[in-house]
């Protein structure tokens, strides 16, 4: 992997020739170019719930930890981005904010496997509230990273076909 901006929570890989993308969606977005909206996959409501829901099998399928990343950086979504949940969001799963608040560059938060529900309730919770900020979703242990969209939706970056047939009908079983 490779961060995509400087001092960024958001990444790539570091070859991305073989890179194919899935998109789960909520409702409809005229914003998407013709060609992604293609690989997009619709989810039914309640959109947050089921994204969080899916995410959480994906991640038993996985195993591992997972790494949850800020798009920019932890001082932008405390101060500006998510300023208006994210500090309480953070507290919820004992995480203090405060020595957070004016770093510039986008660490990951790990959640291990036992903390699985506490991490499916803050994913849904950044889903729900997030308003103009992205985040990123990093599986270690598998060539997938997501891109927690502000339009309610993940957008995954595989370099596996099985991931991606896997990432595509999972949302089937909603």
């Amino acid at each position: 992997m490779k961060p995509l901006y400087y001092n960024s929570g958001t990444f790539g890989f570091v070859e991305t020739s073989d890179e194919t993308y899935v998109g789960w969606i909520g409702q409809e977005d005229p914003t998407l170019r013709p060609n992604m909206r293609e690989l997009a996959v619709r989810i039914s409501a309640p959109v947050p719930q089921n994204l969080a829901g899916l995410v959480r099998q994906l991640w038993e399928s996985v195993g591992g930890p997972i790494w949850f990343t800020p798009g920019s950086y932890w001082a932008y979504e405390l101060q500006d981005g998510g300023e208006h949940y994210m500090p309480a969001l953070l507290r919820s799963v004992k995480i203090d904010p405060q020595p957070m608040e004016d770093l510039n560059q986008g660490s990951a938060l790990e959640f291990c496997q036992d903390e699985i529900d506490v991490s499916s309730d803050f994913l849904r919770a950044v889903i729900e509230q997030t308003q103009i900020t992205d985040y990123g979703i990093i599986f270690p242990n598998a060539p997938i990273i997501g891109l927690v969209h502000h339009h309610r939706q993940i957008w995954w970056r595989v370099k596996d076909a099985t991931w991606q047939t896997r990432l595509r009908e999972l949302p089937a079983i909603l």
